[in-house]
């Protein structure tokens, strides 16, 4: 993804830390334990790539169906993976504007809109 991509993302992050508090966890092929944001209920933080490597949707799903405290995953993605396996929990996707998951599911999938005319998230 792109930087521009990433903004984005982090933008609805911080949107979504209005509600509730969470973490994020970085992955390409492998999920970045090292690096987590434990991000507060109203804080922002800036827009960060910490993995570039190529992208594998098991590992997410790995890493949360082996940690019982977590109790749901959300995928901020643009959708360019094939279908991971299944998951003990709710899973969500999140995918950039412009793309599409590269599978079927049905999970839910929140397809982001660019605004016309704006460079806002």
């Amino acid at each position: 993804m792109d930087d521009e991509s990433i903004s984005l993302l982090f933008g609805e992050l911080d949107s979504l830390s209005k509600r509730c508090e969470f973490e994020v966890y970085f992955f390409d092929t492998e999920v970045d334990t090292k690096n987590v944001i434990k991000w507060r209920r109203g804080s922002k933080h800036p827009a960060v790539r910490i993995r570039s490597g190529g992208t594998d949707f098991n590992a997410p799903t790995r890493h949360a169906n082996e940690n019982p405290d977590v109790d749901g995953i959300i995928i901020l993605t643009d959708g360019e993976c094939s279908k991971p396996e299944s998951c003990r929990i709710k899973r969500a996707w999140v995918v950039i504007p412009g793309h599409n998951l590269m599978f079927e599911t049905d999970e839910l999938v929140v397809k982001m809109e660019k605004l016309k005319g704006a460079n806002a998230a």
